[in-house]
């Protein structure tokens, strides 16, 4: 039995020698269950300046809260942050100068593993990869599945522990924007995407970083660009479809650049921001190609001031639209046309029913 394992040892074997000078351990082996632990050492006495040296390996061994009970402070932290699963192999070399304090280097190979993150709980599952432990820097590289997508994780922690300043780039291609990625995402971020009716498919690169010192939390930014996506914004119902671009997210902030979409036969362009302070404000810029006044969609999705407008003026046929969109929860979102290009249409005001054919020219219609 030993403090440092989870679990009793049985089947021990190896050679001990010990005589006035030193101590020395060759191939001391244990086991329980399919775990293995091996353990060389090198203990001088009399020789001052010969250091200590013991290299320890263990093999398979389970990852559980049995082993985390057995965890230095440092490691519990991040534990407790990963949540971690699998079995893993382990390779330590602690060494002793005799003058400064114990060093230790230490590897993990972790195998079929899985994790789910404080900050963004998606599961990870299949992992496999390495950690490494060289004095006060930690630095890791692991692959494994985000549902059936490929992710990878690179970390890198220096000083690990209350005070760690540490940095976790996680990369992953075709993820699913669904119901199980939006769950992981933090208040802000859920709110954006559902005023936005987001969906579609993601390539992310996702950035933990918490600074050094005391009392810091990690702050998550991710960077990606959406494919084959579908939006349709809850104060502007108009849907969008085929939706290609760039999205960023700050933990507070969203921004969205070089957007393209269709509705039918309409090519849209556009891009925007969700900003979270002050009560938070949607804006939002989208360029029309040949839109139609005959679409239902578009009529309920203007304001009613511009429905009223609309019906007013009766317009068939073809346009293109330059808008610019801005909403604060709680209040009616307030939409301004810079222009819309009328392409040999047709009006008929309600209030003098006589039908105008061919027209062409540019409106502007502002709040």
């Amino acid at each position: 039995q030993s403090v440092f394992l989870p679990f009793e040892l049985l089947d021990l074997g190896g050679n001990i020698f010990v005589n006035n000078t030193r101590i020395n351990a060759q191939a001391l082996t244990a086991r329980n269950g399919t775990t293995n632990l091996t353990v060389d050492g090198n203990w001088a006495f009399q020789e001052a300046d010969a250091p200590v040296k013991i290299d320890i390996a263990i093999n398979d061994l389970p990852v559980d809260t049995r082993l985390r009970s057995r965890l230095p402070a440092s490691w519990k932290k991040y534990y407790d942050d990963t949540r971690p699963g699998g079995r893993i192999d382990v390779a330590a070399h602690l060494e002793y100068d005799r003058v400064n304090s114990w060093e230790h280097s230490s590897r993990v190979t972790i195998k079929n593993g899985s994790m789910q993150h404080v900050k963004f709980p998606y599961p990870v599952t299949n992992m496999n990869g390495w950690v490494v432990q060289e004095g006060p820097k930690l630095t890791a590289n692991v692959e494994g599945m985000a549902g059936d997508r490929p992710i990878t994780i690179a970390a890198d922690v220096r000083h690990p522990g209350p005070l760690a300043e540490s940095t976790v780039d996680i990369h992953v291609t075709g993820l699913p924007i669904d119901g199980k990625l939006i769950n992981a995402c933090s208040p802000p971020a859920q709110k954006a995407i559902h005023q936005l009716n987001l969906r579609g498919t993601i390539d992310a690169d996702v950035t933990l970083y918490r600074p050094p010192g005391p009392g810091h939390k990690h702050q998550p930014h991710l960077k990606g660009r959406l494919h084959d996506g579908t939006v349709t914004c809850v104060q502007f119902p108009y849907e969008l479809r085929d939706v290609n671009g760039l999205m960023e997210w700050d933990s507070e902030d969203w921004t969205f650049q070089r957007m393209t979409a269709t509705h039918g036969t309409t090519q849209v362009w556009g891009g925007g921001s969700f900003i979270k302070r002050n009560g938070g404000l949607l804006d939002m810029r989208l360029v029309a190609k040949d839109a139609s006044f005959e679409s239902e969609e578009l009529y309920y999705a203007l304001p009613e001031a511009m429905q009223q407008l609309t019906r007013e003026f009766e317009p068939q046929g073809r346009f293109d639209i330059d808008t610019h969109i801005r909403w604060t929860p709680g209040t009616i979102p307030v939409v301004d046309i810079h222009q819309l290009d009328l392409k040999n249409d047709s009006i008929k005001l309600r209030s003098f029913p006589f039908p105008f054919y061919g027209v062409t020219g540019r409106v502007s219609v502002m709040n």
